[in-house]
Formats: C-alpha cells, sequence, structure tokens
C-alpha cells in the first residue's frame, strides 16, 4: 500500500535548520528534504523507514517549507507564478497516487480541498495531540489517531474514529548524537510556554515557581520571540471571530464563499474556546532568569543527553494521562525522566527505577535536589529508564499497532 503522509513543522524549526546548513536552500529536493528530517523534529521521517519493513510504499512532503517546496516545483518542470503551497500539496499527492492519506497538520480547509481533489484515496488518517486544534477537521477524515486518551475519548464521544497510538523513540537518532559526552548539565527543561488556551498555563505556572529555588534551565522561547508568535495569534483570533460571525449569518452566501475560496480565515477553534491565561504579562524576573533560547532537533536531543536530570511537564490538556514525546526522548539518549504524575504513567515506567515522578511543585523540587545530591541514582535510573524505552517504546514496536489499524480499516 502507498502512503502519503503532509507534515506541518514550526517555522523556527524550518529556519534552525536552514540556517545550520547554510548551502541547503541551493540543494536538490531530494537533498534539502533529507537533512530537514534528518534532524529528527518530531518524527522526522522514522514513520517512512520503519514502514518499509511492512511492504508499504511511503512519501512525506513538509507542507510550509516554501524553499523546499519551490525546488520540487523546479525539478517538475512547473513554475512558481501563482502556485500556492496548498497546490503543491495537490499535484504532490496526484503525482504520488496514495492509497492512504496520512494528514499531520490543522488545517482543514486545505483537507476538504485535497478530499475533493483525490477522491480515489481509499483511507484518510488525521492526528491530534492532546490539544485538538480543529474539531471541524475530523469530518474529512476516515479514522484520527492520538497519543492522548483524553483527545480519543473526547472524538470517539462525538461520533469520530480515534485510535489510541502512543509515541515512539527512533533509535537513530543514537547514531546522529555524541553518546560518549560526559552529562555537564544538571536539571534542565525543553519546551514552549505557550499562553493560549489547553496550553501551557499551569506549566508555566509550575516553572515559575521553580525557577525561583532552583537552578533549573529552562530552553524555550524567549520572551522577544513570545511577542512575534503572540501578534500572530491575536490576529488569527481576530479572523477567527470574523468567520464565525460571516457563517452564522449567511453560510451559504457569496461573500461567505468567495472569502472562503480566497482562504482569508484561519480556522483555529482551539483559540476561541475561553479567555486565555496572561497574554499581556512578561515573565517573571526568575523565570527570565533561567531561560534560555529554545533548541530543535538534533541540538535538542544532545542537550537531553548531556543533562543529567530532564524535567517533564505535559500541557494543560493532558491533565489524566500521559502522553508527550518527552517521555521517550528523555528516556530514549539515556538521561534521568522527572515527570509529573498521572494515572497511566505506570503503564510506561516504574517510579524510582526507571522514571522519578512527581505529584506537585514541593515533590519536584525534593526530587531535583535528592537527585542532585546522589549521581549514582541519577545513573542507575537513566540506563534502566532506557533499556525500557528501546525494548517496548521504541517504532519497531509501535509499527506493529499502526498496521493493525490500517488492516482494520483500509
Amino acid at each position: 500500500m502507498r502512503i502519503f503522509k503532509v507534515n506541518y513543522f514550526p517555522d523556527t524549526f524550518i529556519n534552525y535548520v536552514y540556517a545550520k546548513y547554510q548551502d541547503l536552500a541551493g540543494a536538490s529536493y531530494s537533498e534539502q528534504l533529507d537533512k530537514l528530517f534528518y534532524e529528527s523534529f518530531s518524527w522526522g521521517d522514522a514513520w517512512t523507514f520503519y514502514l518499509k519493513v511492512f511492504g508499504y510504499t511511503t512519501e512525506e512532503i513538509i507542507y510550509n517549507a516554501p524553499v523546499l517546496q519551490n525546488r520540487w516545483l523546479l525539478e517538475n518542470g512547473i513554475k512558481s507564478d501563482g502556485v500556492s503551497l496548498d497546490d503543491v500539496v495537490i499535484m504532490q499527492i496526484n503525482k504520488f497516487q496514495p492509497d492512504i492519506l496520512w494528514y499531520d497538520h490543522f488545517d482543514a480547509i486545505l483537507l476538504r480541498k485535497i478530499k475533493e481533489r483525490r477522491p480515489g484515496v481509499r483511507l484518510i488518517i488525521g492526528w491530534t495531540g492532546s490539544a485538538i486544534s480543529d474539531y471541524e477537521m475530523w469530518k474529512y477524515t476516515d479514522i484520527v489517531l492520538s497519543c492522548a486518551q483524553e483527545s480519543v475519548d473526547i472524538l470517539n464521544n462525538m461520533g469520530h474514529k480515534c485510535y489510541h497510538l502512543d509515541h515512539a523513540f527512533d533509535k537513530r537518532i543514537l547514531d546522529r548524537i555524541d553518546m560518549n559526552k560526559p552529562k555537564d548539565k544538571e536539571a534542565i527543561f525543553i519546551g514552549q510556554l505557550i499562553r493560549a488556551s489547553d496550553f501551557h498555563k499551569d506549566r508555566e505556572i509550575f516553572l515559575d515557581k521553580l525557577s525561583k529555588k532552583s537552578s533549573i534551565t529552562i530552553y524555550s522561547p524567549t520572551y522577544k520571540e513570545y511577542k512575534v508568535k503572540l501578534k500572530r495569534l491575536v490576529k488569527i483570533f481576530i479572523k477567527r471571530i470574523f468567520y464565525n460571525m460571516l457563517n452564522l449569518m449567511n453560510k451559504k452566501g457569496a461573500l461567505y464563499g468567495a472569502l472562503i475560496k480566497k482562504r482569508v480565515f484561519y480556522n483555529i477553534s482551539i483559540l476561541t474556546k475561553k479567555p486565555s491565561y496572561g497574554l499581556h504579562k512578561d515573565f517573571s524576573a526568575s523565570l527570565k532568569r533561567c531561560m534560555r533560547p529554545g533548541v530543535f532537533g538534533l541540538e535538542m536531543f544532545q542537550i537531553i543527553r548531556d543533562s543529567k536530570i530532564v524535567l517533564n511537564v505535559h500541557a494543560d490538556s493532558s491533565p489524566k494521562y500521559a502522553s508527550n514525546m518527552r517521555l521517550y526522548e528523555t528516556t530514549g539518549v539515556g538521561s534521568c525522566l522527572l515527570t509529573d504524575w498521572k494515572r497511566n504513567i505506570g503503564d510506561f515506567f516504574e517510579d524510582g527505577k526507571e522514571a522519578v515522578v512527581y505529584r506537585n511543585y514541593e515533590e519536584a523540587l525534593e526530587k531535583i535536589n535528592y537527585l542532585l545530591s546522589n549521581p549514582k541514582v541519577v545513573e542507575e535510573i537513566a540506563l534502566a529508564g532506557q533499556k525500557k524505552t528501546l525494548n517496548d517504546f521504541c517504532f519497531e514496536k509501535r509499527i506493529l499497532e499502526f498496521d493493525k489499524i490500517i488492516k482494520a480499516n483500509i
């Protein structure tokens, strides 16, 4: 079977890769794509690599990498004038002729267009984490996959067909970073602090308290970077309100249809669920003192590998279940995971032996101090956690679950 996977990567990561490899923009399409995937952001091209064993033919693209996509147009003899990124994706899908479309993006309008223009696709798969970005989109999918049981329950209750599929660790990363360096960093946290609803309000409060009593290093966008993102969120929020007003006034009206056709609006409904927390506020002085610029790809994995303790704080949209990628990224490269308690955490790691679990700020601080004072314990937990992840939470195992889901629905 042929699978075509549409990926959306943050612009900050894409810009980071092109800045890191300064001649990359002049390289061929395949060279650019390989380098972007080699950096191992999110899943990279792990699904393509590991699905080969099961006889799948897979092609993956990065929707929002304009330099890359323009190179594809050039190599296929197509002029880029007047061609949108949406157009390029549809061309790529039509050329590949997939049986299955895996849509790892949040744009419902684009997915609807793909479905209309490529009716031969036998199965359309959606993906969501714990923060469901757009409820409108799932009606264009046949099944949805999610690492978060909260999302699985919500979508199934809404009548969608949603399966639970946990993240996995790509063992190839171990050959792409230096695994022999001494661990010269103590306790770190890597992650975003997005204040829009259902994202990281509780995480920010937690880290703010922790920053006042510990020397934890926090790798996250700086306030300057955050303000740029904030402006973008505000613009999307305004457009979404306008979108809903027109929709209520006359969903079939000519004005509405014309504006939708021109893609004036962004359908990101999560921003309108409830008021956002403290969007106007600066980060506290103690939090800013601990903050460092965000890190991506292999640089992020190297920093995780070089750290004795890696703190994990799930997003606000994961109140019950452990599900994020940091569980596997940290343990996979052999560092000690300190993660927040969730009702299913025991399904992944044994507390005190394969990872360390905390229930509140006071306990997290206490355990950070204890672990830093007991390096032998940290080393033993890190090694046991890595063994567990490489044996049980690797892509070789996760592919078995994915293949079973596909065969039950194709």
